[in-house]
């Protein structure tokens, strides 16, 4: 016999607990007007005024980062792929790198809407940009090959970098401009200096799990998701990588990873969940998605005050202190509970303050 009272009891629940998660998201939501597929990435402007969006059917949209309301995008490119790039250097404007399927590299102003560089770098489709710290060379992977390319002189110059036996999945240029890391899918991860041309770190996968990187804004740190987990490691003094301290074991697939400019918070992003670290004492403070909006996408912006993810085909743009708690931190005065941690002779370091550095791991 059904039970109706049973099945009603059911939907009345499914329903209102789907209400909730569409409103509690939908208020900290700044979504496109209209949606081009699944969104792939996420990057955010040096000047947090802009963050762009990939689908994962070649569309680009970028939008203003502190928009209140629900506008459309302010740039729509067709034919990207993979990961896109701002530059770091914005005295000239911002500058917005992206791979096409063709192999090539266009660089847009995004105030102008102009295209202002366009590199041939591969013959194969280009998966991933990032900018040096001087926005005047830039790094492209497409397949198992990593290409540096020099931006300033009419004719490109160009280095290739030792290829990977896999594909690339994760690539990132250390905000020093010393070092570049880069992951594959098979889960190794690669560390170069750049400027000696040499290997100073390498971690063999087990072919898995697809690696991911990210540095932490002072380049002391290297978060990587390798191996079904995701470690923190420190630069020594030699100019090694070690000192790995585990965060998070057992994961099937890692999205995403990045650092919060004062280098004590991290959010990752593995197997649809995201979550928020307190890298001073490795805790897990928050986890961000729940069972019904999973995302594979998520970045704080340069000054620290937000956080945007993906849920689906939905970007979530969220303040840091509304993700967080209230309270005072006694050296920059920030009024956010969970952001304090209380040191030994009772005082406050606040997480989110650039001068309460992360502790040596």
């Amino acid at each position: 016999m059904v039970n109706l009272k049973k099945i009603a009891t059911t939907f009345f629940c499914v329903f209102v607990s789907n209400s909730f998660l569409m409103g509690m998201v939908e208020r900290e939501t700044l979504s496109p007007k209209r949606n081009f597929g699944l969104i792939s990435s996420i990057s955010i402007s040096p000047t947090s005024t802009y963050y762009a969006l990939v689908f994962n059917n070649g569309n680009l949209q970028v939008f203003k980062l502190h928009s209140k309301q629900l506008d459309g995008p302010i740039l729509q490119l067709k034919n990207a792929n993979g990961i896109v790039a701002f530059s770091p250097d914005a005295s000239t404007g911002t500058h917005l790198a992206y791979g096409m399927q063709d192999g090539s590299v266009e660089i847009i102003k995004v105030e102008d809407k102009e295209c202002i560089r366009k590199l041939k770098v591969f013959d194969s489709p280009v998966e991933m940009v990032t900018f040096a710290c001087t926005g005047d060379r830039i790094a492209v992977a497409s397949s198992n090959k990593v290409c540096i390319a020099g931006l300033n002189s009419v004719e490109v110059q160009q280095e290739i970098l030792p290829l990977s036996t896999f594909a690339i999945s994760s690539l990132q240029w250390s905000p020093c401009g010393t070092y570049i890391a880069y992951g594959a899918r098979n889960g190794d991860v690669i560390i170069r200096n750049v400027q000696l041309g040499c290997e100073v770190c390498k971690i063999n996968g087990n072919g898995q799990c697809s690696a991911c990187v990210a540095w932490s804004f002072d380049s002391r740190y290297l978060a990587i998701g390798s191996n079904n987990k995701i470690v923190m490691c420190e630069k020594g003094e030699d100019g090694r990588f070690e000192h790995f301290v585990t965060l998070q074991e057992n994961v099937k697939e890692i999205s995403a990873i990045s650092w919060h400019p004062s280098g004590n918070l991290l959010v990752t992003v593995a197997d649809g969940v995201a979550r928020l670290w307190n890298t001073k004492n490795c805790e897990c403070l928050r986890n961000l998605t729940g069972v019904i909006y999973s995302t594979n996408a998520a970045a704080f912006s340069p000054d620290g005050c937000n956080l945007v993810m993906n849920f689906s085909r939905i970007p979530s743009n969220r303040r840091i202190c509304d993700i967080l708690g209230i309270a005072k931190c006694t050296k920059c005065g920030a009024e956010r509970d969970d952001l304090i941690e209380k040191d030994r002779d009772g005082k406050g370091s606040c997480l989110v303050c650039p001068s309460c550095k992360v502790i040596g791991l």
